[in-house]
């Protein structure tokens, strides 16, 4: 019996190399842009209990967590250019 070959696109080939998952045995379920995302999975479980706790999503949690986060570099970086300024 012959084996059906698939034809895979660049898209398929680049979110393989990015899953750090072996290519072949990679599920074809379709997948969400927005939960293609790098989060430690322990990272993960501690913002769904917290988010939980705070009776909040988790998305909208960790948006709260990298507004806060930017505001932080922000507040670095007009520091950093002070001093390259003078």
């Amino acid at each position: 019996m012959a084996t059906k070959k698939t034809k895979k696109n660049v898209s398929d080939f680049q979110s393989a190399l990015l899953s750090n998952t072996p290519f072949i045995k990679q599920a074809d379920e379709p997948q969400n842009e927005a939960n293609n995302t790098l989060i430690d999975p322990d990272l993960l479980l501690k913002i769904k209990a917290l988010a939980q706790y705070e009776k909040t999503t988790e998305s909208l949690l960790i948006n709260k967590a990298l507004t806060h986060f930017l505001r932080l570099k922000g507040l670095e970086l007009e520091a950093a250019l002070k001093q390259f300024k003078s």
